[in-house]
């Protein structure tokens, strides 16, 4: 405080000056006569002159300032196109999903897969649904693009789908063109493999394999995917055909469950049927 003293004492004449010019512009601003009205008018005209000549010259803290607010602003925008983009494909993917139940010729089941594994050698995926929504064990499941796979596992609310790139899966298939008849499997990685179709048989790549009528597990005719490559097995009566599955797997997230396709009749015929040709083979046996 004491130098505040010093330094006015100082240059006292600097800060009589300054006190004055203070007062008398206060006097000015409070003066209501009419040559101090004309003269503040003239000095309120030459700083708006001023400040509009100068209008032109950068200012850093108001650039700043507005470069924030339109990046904050472009970020919220990115972020609301991002939102409507996602709702426009659920949308489709929805109405899609719509499209194929109502032109389906078998009762299924809309759920969602909240789960899935697909790199590993038993791939399966887990369903929002179970027991309670009547999914049972065997169940095939579907898109509207093609076959996932069949239920293996269920739990009340829950169920486990085996899919197509599974070690263990097995599908009756033919090739839509021709209705030649195999087996599809995991070929492991991204494709899977039509078994068992003879070398004397003509498949091209792009054919269109499906499920076929002599399974009892899938219903017939479900789009399975594409042949992708054909070459012959050497050492072998058969071709190696190669398959793309028609419905990606990485992305999927709604499915339906065929809620009646197994038909119990035939499945408990051919039953009896195997255990009584495999009680003929035991008894010659012995």
């Amino acid at each position: 405080m004491s130098r505040v003293f010093d330094f006015i004492i100082e240059y006292k004449e600097y800060a009589t000056l300054a006190l004055l010019c203070v007062l008398s512009f206060f006097l000015i601003g409070n003066s209501d006569a009419p040559e101090i009205r004309s003269l503040r008018s003239f000095f309120v005209g030459v700083v708006g002159y001023a400040q509009s000549s100068a209008a032109w010259i950068p200012n850093p803290v108001e650039e700043r300032n507005e470069n924030k607010a339109l990046h904050e602003l472009n970020l919220e925008l990115a972020a609301e196109v991002g939102r409507l983009r996602q709702a426009a494909a659920e949308n489709e993917r929805l109405r899609a999903m719509l499209g194929f139940k109502q032109q389906t010729n078998f009762r299924v089941l809309a759920t969602d897969v909240v789960g899935k594994t697909i790199t590993e050698a038993r791939n399966i995926f887990t369903l929002n649904t179970g027991s309670k929504d009547s999914v049972a064990v065997d169940m095939p499941v579907i898109t509207d693009a093609g076959l996932v796979g069949r239920v293996i596992s269920v739990s009340d609310h829950f169920a486990l789908v085996q899919i197509i790139l599974n070690r263990d899966f097995r599908a009756a298939a033919l090739i839509a063109r021709n209705r030649i008849e195999g087996v599809v499997a995991w070929d492991n990685g991204e494709l899977a493999r039509l078994r068992y179709i003879p070398k004397s048989s003509i498949v091209l790549e792009g054919d269109i394999v499906v499920t076929s009528q002599s399974s009892n597990l899938f219903p017939p005719n479900v789009p399975i995917g594409t042949v992708a490559e054909v070459s012959d097995e050497p050492n072998s009566l058969f071709k190696r055909i190669s398959v793309k599955p028609s419905v990606d797997f990485q992305s999927v997230e709604h499915v339906f469950v065929v809620l009646s396709s197994s038909n119990e009749e035939r499945k408990e015929l051919e039953l009896a049927y195997k255990q009584k040709a495999d009680a003929v083979l035991k008894g010659k046996g012995k």
